[in-house]
């Protein structure tokens, strides 16, 4: 159900436009993905991305002050799911809330 409530509702944020969502592993922020993340705010602004990071991560509030911050598995998560343009991640399966293990 939380799939389709997100596909649903991430279809009326569509004016909104899509979204770069990169991850790492969820937990924290230490790899590429944060590398590219905070290249992409620096450089291309313009670029709406999201970083999926958990709230109890030490570089959260940092982050957070960069760009837009998602908890993992959340329902934002899902919604950004579907509102991805480009899923990025230094690890395999950590960007899908369904597949993470966190």
């Amino acid at each position: 159900p939380i799939v389709v409530a997100a596909f649903i509702t991430s279809y009326l944020y569509r004016d909104k436009g899509t979204v770069w969502l990169i991850s790492e592993m969820g937990i924290d922020a230490k790899d590429n993905g944060r590398d590219f993340f905070e290249y992409l705010r620096a450089k291309h602004p313009e670029i709406p991305t999201a970083y999926v990071l958990d709230r109890g991560a030490r570089e959260y509030s940092e982050l957070n002050t960069i760009g837009k911050i998602v908890q993992p598995k959340s329902f934002q998560h899902y919604i950004m799911l579907f509102r991805a343009k480009y899923l990025i991640s230094t690890h395999d399966h950590y960007v899908l809330p369904m597949n993470a293990t966190y």
